[in-house]
């Protein structure tokens, strides 16, 4: 079971890489790849892809991760098993 979990925090992992560059501050938001996301959501995709990379990485699971996982996924709307 852990397997699966990291199989699907790698995805996620993958799909929040996109974010993960903090944009450049010489960049207006308008010209930003970014910029139809306000700056809270980008921050959010950031921190969601730290913990995402930190699950792929992970040995084990609590229940509170496991949650915290399927949450996760269906915020950036991967299919719920």
């Amino acid at each position: 079971m852990p397997a699966d979990r990291r199989r699907h925090a790698a995805a996620l992992a993958a799909y929040l890489a996109q974010f993960a560059r903090s944009p450049d501050p010489e960049e207006s938001p308008a010209e930003s790849r970014y910029a139809g996301l306000p700056p809270e959501d980008l921050d959010q995709c950031r921190r969601d892809y730290r913990q995402a990379l930190a699950w792929a990485d992970a040995s084990s699971f609590t229940d509170e991760d496991t949650h915290a996982l399927e949450a996760m996924r269906r915020r950036y709307t991967f299919r719920a098993q």
